[in-house]
């Protein structure tokens, strides 16, 4: 999830809405619903693209990439963050 928001440069907000369909493996995209209810596509680098191939392979049953809401993606940011600054 770091690497994807990293690459992507999306918002929190919009993370948690993508499905795996709206991947497009070829060209290393996403389509995303942006600020203002409006379609945007955002790009992944090949190193993004491994890791979430890794992840739907061991999580493929949630119906959106990641399966949480955005208070569940900055909680859990939150505590990353606090294991890195220790």
């Amino acid at each position: 999830m770091v690497s994807l928001l990293f690459d992507s440069g999306l918002r929190l907000s919009e993370v948690p809405s993508i499905q795996s369909k709206d991947i497009d493996w070829t060209n290393n995209t996403l389509r995303v619903v942006v600020k203002g209810n409006g379609q945007g596509r955002a790009a992944f680098t090949s190193d993004t693209a491994m890791l979430l191939k890794q992840h739907l392979s061991n999580n493929g049953h949630n119906p959106t990439l990641l399966g949480m809401k955005p208070k569940g993606i900055q909680d859990m940011l939150g505590r990353l963050s606090a294991l890195l600054l220790r």
